[in-house]
């Protein structure tokens, strides 16, 4: 038994002395450098979007507009004659939303298309323009729920969304240049700036249909137009809820609840 011992205790300063031999966990000491990878990755993203949020909150109309137009898409979309009347009654409710907010006034024109699409979607580009899908007009919605759909994405303009999107990409951009070429270190700057960026974008969608809801008060006394415009989606919806998680936008059922506690 003792031979065994000293075998042993001699083995251990071998091992002790060899520097070929590893005395340290490769498994914890991985994980310490990722989780120190991500940690700064994580600082660096919120530090940056909350900066640049923070500047583009206090940005003067004048600078909004000059960087508006140099991100600006000219959208060159003829809509169908049979959607005239829609589209009149879309400026109509558009002008009536840009009175309740004096952060719509004296900015974009917010021109108004209809593009011929299955798809059920509405979208402002960061030129102001306003394009819906035919989908979404097919959907023979009421005033009230035109209104929300209007004022929600007036919503995003009135919030700025457009430019702290873009300057969300731009922090990406320069993180990826900070890391260099690094193909690992470029995946998991990849991966966690796209689940921040998902994040980031469902806060703002949620934003925005607050934003809709009360406008809907301030106009017609009740959000009854966004609940029902939203639980009519919702009763269409055939995606599990958790897939939401994946998405730039929250489930529908998350909304509607959003919207019933308001």
């Amino acid at each position: 038994m003792k031979k065994n011992n000293n075998y042993e205790n001699q083995l251990a300063l071998i091992q002790e002395d060899n520097i070929n031999v590893s005395t340290t966990n490769e498994g914890k000491d991985f994980l310490i450098l990722l989780s120190g990878i991500v940690c700064i990755v994580l600082i660096f993203l919120f530090s940056f979007s909350f900066l640049a949020s923070l500047y583009i909150d206090r940005m003067p109309v004048e600078t909004q507009l000059k960087i508006e137009s140099l991100f600006s898409v000219k959208q060159h979309i003829k809509t169908d004659n049979k959607y005239s009347k829609k589209i009149l009654q879309l400026n109509h409710l558009k002008e009536v939303i840009i009175k309740n907010d004096k952060n719509l006034q004296n900015k974009s024109k917010f021109d108004i298309n209809i593009l011929t699409n299955k798809e059920i979607n509405a979208m402002i580009s960061p030129d102001g323009s306003i394009i819906f899908t035919s989908g979404i007009i097919e959907k023979n919605l009421t005033e009230q729920e035109l209104a929300f759909v209007l004022a929600h994405e007036l919503g995003h303009y009135a919030h700025r969304d457009h430019l702290k999107t873009i300057s969300k990409q731009v922090g990406i951009i320069a993180l990826c240049l900070i890391t260099g070429q690094s193909s690992h270190m470029q995946s998991i700057v990849q991966g966690i700036s796209e689940t921040e960026f998902l994040s980031h974008s469902r806060k703002q969608e949620k934003e925005a249909d607050l934003y809709a809801s009360r406008m809907l008060v301030k106009i017609y006394g009740t959000n009854n137009g966004g609940k029902n415009f939203i639980k009519r989606l919702k009763d269409n919806e055939k995606t599990p809820e958790f897939f939401s998680y994946f998405s730039t936008h929250p489930s529908w059922e998350e909304r509607y609840k959003l919207l019933e506690a308001q």
